[in-house]
């Protein structure tokens, strides 16, 4: 059955309720008014599970999870209620609730709902805006928005003040990356992960520091150029890096020789006989 708060936006859920602060972000609260109680339990196999008919659903989310993990469960079930409805049931491992994984379109589109209900673009760009992009900020913005530090860096990739690429790696190999709007299709990280990088380090779970950019991108004359790298790990043998640049010169470098490729490209294709 359709209700009113059926296929609303996270914005819209946010606005109605009057949320002005990242603070006043209550999942539970929000779920609650769209017809959705959340309760707890200790759940085997699943992260969270969706029960609904007609016009209410019941959320259960795994106990023994994080309070972030919690958050994110709530606003992901909540996006199958909203954007699913109809389907009668969801059952969702810790792997459909990856905020990163493509996954099957479902699971895709709930946590893109749940990014957008507890990182909305309209409170999170103002606190951004012209912010590094160093641990400090990622820090920081995790803590007001009480968000994972992978999912808050995903939204500064994709809405921060810098250009910026988001790699994972586990055991030393990308297993997948996602580039902000201002970085070119080129600039994909290296598959392996290079042994130089604070990344790859033991020594420490977190870091930051400036370093070659060919450390992280195949790509010619990288070595010419500095990026800036932080880095954070999720498990024993995963690592998740955000490399930025500061200083955007590489890049724009790199757009004058595209420039200059095409034009020469069209020069050499140009038949000076093709008009007579």
């Amino acid at each position: 059955m359709e209700t009113s708060e059926s296929r609303k936006t996270p914005r819209q859920l946010l606005e109605e309720l009057g949320i002005t602060r990242p603070e006043e972000i209550d999942v539970e609260v929000i779920a609650y008014t769209c017809g959705a109680t959340t309760r707890y339990a200790d759940l085997t196999g699943s992260e969270a599970t969706l029960v609904g008919m007609g016009d209410k659903a019941i959320i259960t989310v795994r106990e023994q999870s994080s309070r972030v993990r919690k958050r994110f469960s709530v606003g992901h079930e909540l996006g199958h209620w909203i954007r699913d409805r109809g389907s009668v049931a969801f059952s969702c491992k810790e792997s459909d609730l990856d905020i990163s994984a493509i996954g099957r379109a479902r699971e895709r589109n709930a946590n893109e709902f749940a990014s957008d209900l507890l990182l909305p673009a309209y409170l999170f760009d103002p606190i951004a805006q012209g912010r590094s992009l160093d641990l400090e900020t990622l820090r920081d913005m995790a803590e007001r928005f009480r968000t994972s530090l992978t999912a808050t860096s995903i939204k500064l990739v994709r809405r921060g003040s810098y250009p910026a690429v988001l790699a994972s790696y586990k055991s030393g190999r990308r297993a997948w990356y996602i580039r902000g709007d201002s970085v070119p299709p080129k600039f994909a990280p290296l598959e392996s992960l290079d042994r130089s990088t604070g990344a790859a380090s033991a020594d420490s779970d977190q870091g930051s520091e400036d370093i070659c950019a060919d450390r992280w991108f195949d790509h010619e004359h990288s070595r010419r150029y500095e990026v800036r790298e932080s880095w954070f790990r999720t498990t024993s043998d995963s690592v998740v890096a955000l490399i930025w640049w500061e200083d955007e010169q590489q890049l724009l470098d790199f757009e004058e020789e595209e420039q200059d490729y095409e034009l020469r490209r069209e020069r050499s294709s140009w038949d000076p006989f093709e008009r007579f």
